[in-house]
């Protein structure tokens, strides 16, 4: 927005200030996209070191935010996260960093003063890197003393307050898991049988709470290869193009099969993924899983970092593992998988080239979570990219 020329000295500047004003609440809203980046690194206690809701996260915004680092670490309070900030955060370079805690500190007797405190505390350090703060508000827990249990919904309304006040981005992980009609209680369908850790609904709750914060300040951004043209992507046929007619992609090797029950192949169309088709597998009364890859042997050097991505569709009981492994001769001496058993979206990894790797090998390996399942796995436009030539790491 252009500022109005100033007043002449000694005029009434009410004019101009209301012009300003005007103008303000007239322009057009600056995507906090530009703050937030998309590097994240996720302070917290146990829930967050169980990576749920991180990982739904990411999903759910199809790769809008990149988890840089889950430091989440069990029986921690708040001011102990903000101690360990300069090893546990700062060397990973986020552009956001988010805190969720509150149930250890309740649970030693943290007052009101101490918790906010520490959480100011916390958004001073994150501003000292030039990251932006994103605040979750308290879990509910169960088994805490009514005293200490009232001091979460209390403390949640300061924080929401405090967020607004000083312009920081905050979710709300309390309403998406709160009983409305238990005072700091959990919902009995999203709530593990200690009372104090959310299952694995509560979590996808608070990923869905997370992403309605975080999704439309970011930027779109094409982490799928929309061809198999694309010099970026360093796999071959990542859309899944199957010349022969055999039912799966070309290039893609079988490794090993199923514990129990059978599986097929074959290829579907997808409009909305790039390149528009997946490779299907349909499992049938199935135990265990099936694998298919591909090795790369060019294209990085030790150290590099690298991204795979994928688009996935399960169905209810299904998931798939996505896994970059590195090989030297034939043994596998470093491995980083995701699972991904969200209805859809995008799985992402990221990998450093250990020292030694002569081949990197990438595989997707569609399953049952429990036996005697049947569904389908669907995974299309994989992608792998070199973030380190590319500049973006």
């Amino acid at each position: 927005m252009a500022l109005p020329s100033l007043p002449a000295a000694g005029a009434d500047w009410s004019a101009w200030g209301a012009a300003v004003h005007a103008g303000v609440n007239n322009a057009a809203p600056m995507s906090l996209a530009r703050r937030t980046g998309a590097r994240w690194v996720a302070l917290g206690d146990s829930i967050t070191a169980a990576d749920s809701y991180l990982r739904y996260t990411v999903t759910l915004g199809g790769g809008k935010v990149r988890l840089v680092r889950n430091a989440g670490v069990g029986g921690d309070q708040i001011d102990q996260m903000v101690a360990r900030f300069d090893t546990d955060v700062t060397p990973y370079a986020p552009t956001m960093v988010s805190v969720m805690g509150g149930t250890n500190d309740y649970t030693f007797g943290t007052t009101d003063a101490q918790f906010r405190s520490r959480v100011q505390s916390f958004v001073a350090k994150v501003r000292s890197i030039g990251a932006v703060p994103l605040l979750f508000t308290s879990p509910p827990c169960n088994v805490l003393a009514a005293s200490d249990r009232a001091k979460i919904p209390r403390n949640n309304v300061w924080m929401a307050d405090y967020a607004a006040r000083e312009g920081i981005l905050l979710v709300d992980a309390y309403a998406a898991l709160a009983d409305t009609a238990g005072y700091g209680m959990y919902r009995a369908d999203l709530v593990n049988g200690d009372g104090i850790h959310p299952n694995e609904a509560g979590h996808f709750a608070v990923a869905q709470a997370t992403a309605a914060v975080l999704n439309p300040i970011m930027p779109p951004l094409t982490q799928l290869a929309a061809t198999n043209a694309d010099p970026t992507n360093l796999l071959s046929n990542g859309q899944m193009v199957d010349g022969n007619g055999d039912g799966w992609g070309d290039d893609w090797g079988q490794v090993w099969g199923l514990d129990a029950g059978t599986w097929t192949y074959s290829i579907v169309t997808d409009a909305a993924v790039p390149g528009g088709q997946m490779q299907r597998t349909t499992l049938t009364t199935a135990t265990g899983h099936v694998s298919r890859n591909q090795d790369v042997t060019g294209g990085y050097s030790a150290g590099d970092v690298l991204r795979l991505t994928a688009l996935v569709t399960t169905t209810a009981g299904t998931y798939v593992d996505i896994a970059m492994e590195a090989i030297a001769g034939s043994s596998t001496f470093a491995k980083q998988t995701i699972s991904q058993p969200v209805t859809r979206g995008l799985a992402d990894v990221t990998f450093a080239i250990p020292t030694g790797t002569t081949t990197l090998r990438v595989t997707f390996s569609p399953g049952a979570k429990t036996a005697g399942i049947t569904g389908t796995v669907d995974v299309g436009a994989i992608t792998l990219r070199n973030l380190t030539v590319l500049g973006i790491a």
